[in-house]
């Protein structure tokens, strides 16, 4: 998995080699421990995320942030829309031999063509104070 956030974001990191015993004793190597900033700019504001993919078919990742503060009281709203359109082509060939003489008596062949597809939405409200 790749994961990435811009370094603006970040408050603090530190890198622990030797963890407490509150973290998972089967981490044997450290632990990075990485803080973000809290968005404390007031008022309303929000972010819009549009991508389109073409190969055979077509595909749709799409996201909405919205968020509005006032003093101490935090309103936000994420949301986001996938649509995914694929395919596989499956061919197979069997051969089929006499178990006495080992020479093929029967060939079966069987061509599959399926199309798939996936919608995904997400929605998620909340408030801080």
């Amino acid at each position: 998995m790749i994961f990435s956030m811009p370094a603006r974001s970040i408050e603090t990191f530190e890198i622990m080699t030797n963890p407490s015993s509150k973290y998972d004793a089967a981490v044997n190597s450290g632990i990075i421990k990485i803080r973000t900033k809290k968005n404390k700019q007031r008022g309303f504001n929000g972010s819009l995320t549009l991508n389109y993919g073409q190969g055979i078919y077509w595909k749709t990742n799409n996201n909405f942030n919205i968020n509005y503060r006032s003093g101490k009281f935090n309103v936000f709203a994420n949301g986001g829309y996938s649509k995914w359109n694929g395919f596989q082509n499956l061919d197979i060939t069997r051969k089929f031999k006499d178990p006495s003489t080992v020479e093929i008596n029967a060939i079966f062949e069987s061509e599959n063509r399926m199309r798939t597809s996936s919608d995904n939405d997400t929605l998620k409200l909340g408030a801080d104070y």
